[in-house]
């Protein structure tokens, strides 16, 4: 998910493992496509050569101690290279300040938008259901805390999924029906 400080993590990561850092750009970039209703790439996977990921994923194993990939596509990892996979580290961020970090950005409200309502509805983790046992999730909405949790998380085993936004926050609902109806004017043309 855009906003939920995928790259600090990353490089907080290498820099203590002394990990190699990838983005899922470098790997897929010939299968990402521009979506311009939505003004974002989006991945075609019926067009991926896993055959041709799966090397050079193999010839960087072997030749790194660790890689950390920075990706938007965790599910698609999972699905197609689990055994290749030791952990996932799912960052959330409540909606709401989600929705600040990327209003701060020079994206359209719609995609800002459907960014908030996916974070809120728990898209990302519910994509991760059936590889519980590799996920570690995250509360990053304080991103100073997100080492200290993921340390903790690590060290003590705890995987699964454990945030569930709308369980959480009982007035967030409201505010997502608010968020649906502005997308679906957004979508249907109505510009602020």
């Amino acid at each position: 998910m855009p906003g939920t400080g995928k790259s600090f993590l990353a490089s907080l990561i290498s820099r203590t493992w002394q990990c190699s850092t990838l983005k899922q750009e470098e790997l897929l970039r010939e299968y990402l496509k521009p979506d311009p209703y939505r003004d974002t790439m989006v991945l075609d996977e019926s067009q991926v050569d896993m055959v041709k990921i799966r090397s050079l994923l193999g010839t960087l194993s072997s030749t790194q101690r660790c890689i950390v990939l920075e990706t938007v596509y965790p599910g698609f990892w999972l699905r197609n290279f689990q055994d290749l996979i030791s952990l996932v580290i799912l960052l959330r961020v409540h909606p709401l300040s989600l929705c600040a970090r990327l209003a701060s950005r020079p994206w359209p409200k719609g995609k800002v938008l459907e960014n908030c309502l996916a974070e809120a509805l728990d898209s990302m983790a519910d994509e991760l259901l059936g590889y519980e046992d590799k996920v570690v999730e995250i509360d990053a909405t304080r991103l100073e805390e997100v080492a200290h949790l993921l340390q903790d998380k690590v060290s003590r085993g705890r995987t699964g999924l454990t945030i569930f936004w709308l369980e959480r926050d009982e007035d967030l609902a409201d505010v997502v029906s608010y968020w649906s109806m502005l997308l679906d004017l957004y979508n249907y043309g109505f510009r602020e």
